[in-house]
């Protein structure tokens, strides 16, 4: 993306690719399609067989123990690695994780963003301790680089596919509600 005009075309930024997929997979997951866009635009920008060094694979680069994990209780079993360059069961697994996290978090999306990224485990420990924190302030406290910067992204992201999607925006208060004690959650 050279040029000034391709940056600022937001069509080619921010594709609708595998669009019937996500809205479909991201229903019956009851999540925001537009976080399962932001979420796949930032792990592997639509690449269908992208692979991280640490093993996690396809359009929302899942690790095939998680991949495993999720495809209990679904019609259609893990059956290896191949399966999650699959767009469908890529997005259908994913999905499902993105909603057990968001579970897990109380419905705070930024927490569940976290924990897709850097797992769930580690959130617990970054929470506050004593009081409340107000989400920005939360997400530059998170002690990995990575992980902060991920989050900044994906929740921007969303903001965008939500408008491509035509889906209306709430208050940036309600999408990013203070984070909660240990204890709280």
């Amino acid at each position: 993306m050279a040029s000034t005009d391709q940056r600022d075309d937001v069509a080619l930024r921010f594709p609708l690719l595998f669009q019937d997929k996500v809205l479909n997979h991201s229903q019956q997951a009851n999540i925001n399609p537009a976080w399962a866009y932001g979420v796949i635009r930032r792990e592997s920008a639509f690449v269908q067989d992208a692979r991280s060094p640490k093993g996690a694979l396809g359009l929302m680069q899942l690790l095939p123990s998680t991949a495993k994990s999720m495809s209990r209780n679904m019609p259609r079993k893990y059956r290896g690695k191949s399966r999650l360059i699959q767009s469908d069961a890529n997005i259908a697994l994913g999905t499902k994780y993105l909603s057990k996290m968001l579970k897990r978090f109380s419905g705070q999306t930024v927490l569940a963003t976290a924990a897709y990224n850097a797992g769930a485990r580690r959130i617990k420990g970054w929470l506050p301790k004593n009081a409340s924190l107000d989400a920005d302030r939360w997400i530059e406290s998170i002690p990995f680089k990575e992980t902060r910067e991920y989050v900044t992204n994906v929740l921007a992201y969303t903001i965008i596919y939500a408008d491509r999607l035509g889906i209306k925006q709430d208050r940036l208060t309600q999408r990013m509600p203070a984070i909660p004690t240990r204890e709280a959650l």
